[in-house]
């Protein structure tokens, strides 16, 4: 079912409206829909080992899209499908605003704690609108970035000190993190994508137009190619700024693999044949992050173009999301309505 939520604005003007984001809220595999029963209350969970056990059923699992990106790519609908028949919880796939996708908002190049801050929004909205608590987050690319990033540095308040009070309970730990092809060297995206000369006029003026186009049908299902023409924005040019660059140039991946703590397990899946950001990052990213799981696909290129990628990515991510890994109780059949 199709979602929208609201994020802060992305303006610092006062009185600048919020930002609306959509996305696709899909139920459980087992569940059935009725006019006649709601979801109800969600039982709280605190960082524990006595927690009790979260139904799947009240559980939710978010998929974030890379850069240039949507929610309806491929890669992203057979890992959100992977993950429900493993877990037996909801999933949530929505558009950044900073993607391609129809969320509000303009394509940007980084602006990767703006996105960090709508996955908050998400988990919020998640739980104040429909009572469900969010177990994890998968990422692709910088995606993959944003659920390092926030699992690292906004997990632990809403775990142990959530800043609103009707917020306590919306994460569940252990929380999952499954990381596919991130990028821990940030100064790669610029020398890998720039010529000397764009980068000497964006530090000269300050910023510097770039041509960016949504992604090629290849990396759509066939029955979604419509979508693709209806959602995804087209080829256009976008401005990118000193300030963003600078923003992703400050970000350490390292730095944030050490903070994650003890709550939050994570699994990295990188391709071997990846040429956009090689599989050294996720490696070195491992490294840093105790305890994580690095699952490498041979062969594979950084969309997992072929369907022998794809199958060990969703098979690796549906292993990871097992529900006795997941601190959740076996799955049984939910009936809703009125989402």
């Amino acid at each position: 079912m199709q979602v929208q939520f609201q994020a802060p604005a992305i303006s610092a003007e006062p009185n600048a409206p919020p930002i609306m984001l959509r996305g696709q809220l899909d139920p459980p595999p087992s569940t059935t829909t009725t006019t006649t029963t709601t979801l109800g209350q969600a039982q709280p969970l605190h960082d524990n080992a006595t927690a009790r056990r979260l139904e799947p059923s009240r559980a939710v699992m978010l998929v974030c899209h890379g850069m240039f990106c949507c929610r309806d790519q491929r890669l992203l609908k057979d890992v959100a499908d992977a993950v429900r028949r493993a877990a037996g919880c909801w999933t949530l796939r929505f558009d950044f605003s900073t993607g391609m996708g129809e969320s509000d908002g303009e394509t940007r190049f980084s602006m990767l704690r703006r996105d960090v801050a709508e996955i908050r929004a998400a988990i919020s909205a998640l739980w104040r609108e429909h009572r469900l608590v969010t177990i994890g987050l998968v990422g692709h690319s910088k995606g993959a970035n944003e659920v390092l990033m926030f699992a690292a540095n906004e997990l632990p308040g809403l775990i142990h000190n959530p800043t609103a009070a009707d917020l306590a309970g919306c994460v569940h730990t252990p929380f999952s993190v499954v990381a596919i092809a991130p990028r821990c060297w940030m100064e790669a995206a610029m020398t890998s994508r720039f010529t000397p000369e764009q980068l000497a006029e964006l530090q000269s003026t300050g910023t510097m137009p770039w041509r960016v186009s949504p992604l090629a049908p290849e990396f759509f299902r066939p029955e979604d190619l419509e979508l693709r023409s209806t959602r995804v924005k087209a080829r256009h040019t976008i401005t990118i700024t000193q300030e963003e660059v600078d923003e992703r140039m400050a970000t350490d991946m390292q730095q944030a693999c050490r903070l994650l703590g003890a709550a939050c397990r994570v699994q990295f899946v990188h391709g071997t044949a990846d040429t956009v950001i090689p599989q050294a990052d996720s490696l070195e990213l491992h490294r840093h992050a105790a305890g994580s799981e690095m699952v490498s696909v041979q062969a594979a290129d950084h969309m997992f173009s072929s369907d022998s990628s794809i199958e060990t990515v969703t098979s690796a991510v549906a292993a990871f999301c097992a529900p006795s890994k997941m601190g959740l109780a076996p799955s049984s059949p939910l009936v809703v309505s009125g989402l």
